[in-house]
C-alpha cells in the first residue's frame, strides 16, 4: 500500500511541477542561467580532478615498468657469451692441428 501512496505522490508532485514550471517560466529561465556557471565551474574542477589522478597513474606506471623481460634477456645473453669463448677455443684448436 505504501508504493501506491508513493506513485499518487509522485504523479502529483509532477502535475504541480509542470504547473509551475509554465506558470513561473520566465524565472525558471532566469534560474537555469545562473545555474550554469556553477556546473561549469563544478565540472571542471571534476574534469581537472580526473585529468590529474590519470596523469599520476600514467607516470606511476611508467615508473613501475616490468624490467623481469630485460633480465632474462640478460641472463641468456650471458650463458651465450659464455659458450662462445669456449666455441672459439675449439675452432682454433682445430685450425691449429690443420
Amino acid at each position: 500500500m505504501a508504493a501506491l501512496w508513493a506513485v499518487l505522490g509522485g504523479i502529483i508532485a509532477m502535475f504541480l511541477g509542470v504547473i509551475g514550471l509554465i506558470y513561473w517560466w520566465a524565472y525558471f529561465l532566469k534560474a537555469l542561467a545562473a545555474m550554469l556557471p556553477v556546473v561549469f565551474i563544478f565540472g571542471g574542477a571534476i574534469a581537472l580532478f580526473i585529468g590529474i589522478s590519470e596523469l599520476r597513474d600514467s607516470l606511476r606506471s611508467k615508473d613501475e615498468t616490468d624490467f623481469s623481460d630485460f633480465k632474462t634477456e640478460d641472463k641468456e645473453e650471458k650463458k651465450e657469451a659464455e659458450e662462445k669463448p669456449a666455441d672459439s677455443k675449439e675452432k682454433s684448436k682445430k685450425t691449429s692441428k690443420k
